[in-house]
């Protein structure tokens, strides 16, 4: 089931996986709970659905708002220093 605030799920898949940590979501709402619930973690907020790319505003929660996938794999690997 994919429903509810996904912070505490980023919070413990964190702890389990280690840093740096990345969510990757395209709902401002969910980039708000893993911030409160993991401030550690990356955040980037990436909308695939292009329909909907206008209607949903930049999250101020997320460290990047990426174009694509490609975009969000070039932040990543920055921060993983590849």
């Amino acid at each position: 089931m994919n429903a509810g605030p996904k912070g505490p799920a980023v919070k413990s898949l964190a702890a389990r996986g280690g840093a740096p940590a990345f969510f990757v979501d395209d709902i401002p709402q969910h980039l708000a709970s893993a911030a409160e619930a993991a401030p550690q973690v990356f955040r980037i907020h990436l909308v695939g659905d292009e329909r909907l790319k206008p209607l949903l505003p930049p999250s101020p929660h997320a460290h990047l708002r990426a174009g694509d996938w490609r975009e969000a794999a070039q932040f990543i690997r920055a921060r993983l220093g590849a």
